[in-house]
């Protein structure tokens, strides 16, 4: 998306209205880039397994997780059930599971390990803990977003990318934001960063890019965002064409 689309989307904002700083030792941020589509499958089967839990039945199933003749179907269902028991044993079971997975189930045991973990500091605390995921993942009550960075001409020259360097990373940890990653690419420049759920990720963003253009206005301020994956160039590529037939 770009970052019309995202300003159109209310759920940020609905989000961070929701969040207070006295709510924020509650929240829990999923750190690993876990694709969407399996988010939504494993929450699904989350959501089924918890009908009918049978506590005592499942903990006795836990080395079934260990077993290679146990399905990775069935796995799911039983990684899901675990997380799903307010117990330090299942707990543990997802933690030993997720340090030596099924390379398929890697992202799986992650999300359940994430569930079980909470589950269980809201039975001790007796209060709500907050799990927010998306694509990308997150870090300190920071969320991840991928941004594509575009040039006014056709091409970023070497002095432009060492200014952009220097100016982004002045900006962001003015911010308390972080960039992780900034890859320089013939035509277009990419950056993975972390930022506050509270921060306008639009004014810093904007902030950068005018503190950059000072030295010869060769950023476009339209730029593409999105915390959902890392694009590929395909992609990048589609959306800047659509953007330019407008």
């Amino acid at each position: 998306m770009d970052i019309d689309d995202l300003n159109n989307d209310n759920a940020l904002e609905n989000l961070k209205e929701f969040l207070d700083s006295s709510m924020s030792e509650h929240l829990h941020i999923l750190e690993d880039e876990i694709d969407l589509s399996v988010q939504m499958e494993y929450f699904d089967i989350s959501k089924n397994v918890k009908e009918d839990l049978q506590s005592a039945s499942i903990i006795e199933q836990k080395e079934n997780l260990f077993d290679a003749a146990i399905s990775l179907e069935d796995k799911k269902i039983l990684l899901s059930r675990l997380a799903s028991v307010n117990s330090v044993d299942a707990l543990r079971t997802i933690e030993k599971y997720a340090a030596n997975p099924d390379k398929k189930l890697k992202d799986w045991s992650k999300l359940a390990y994430h569930e079980s973990r909470m589950l269980i500091e809201s039975k001790l605390l007796d209060e709500n803990q907050i799990f927010i995921s998306t694509g990308l993942g997150g870090k300190n009550n920071k969320l991840r977003y991928f941004f594509v960075m575009l040039p006014n001409k056709n091409i970023f020259t070497g002095l432009q990318k060492d200014i952009i360097a220097k100016e982004f990373n002045y900006i962001f940890e003015k911010n308390q934001s972080v960039i992780e990653e900034l890859t320089y690419y013939e035509n277009y420049i990419t950056l993975m960063t972390l930022i506050p759920i509270e921060a306008s990720i639009k004014d810093i963003f904007l902030s950068a890019v005018q503190e950059c253009n000072q030295f010869g206005d060769f950023i476009n301020e339209r730029f593409i965002v999105t915390n959902v994956k890392r694009l590929k160039e395909k992609e990048i590529m589609e959306i800047v064409s659509k953007k330019e037939d407008q």
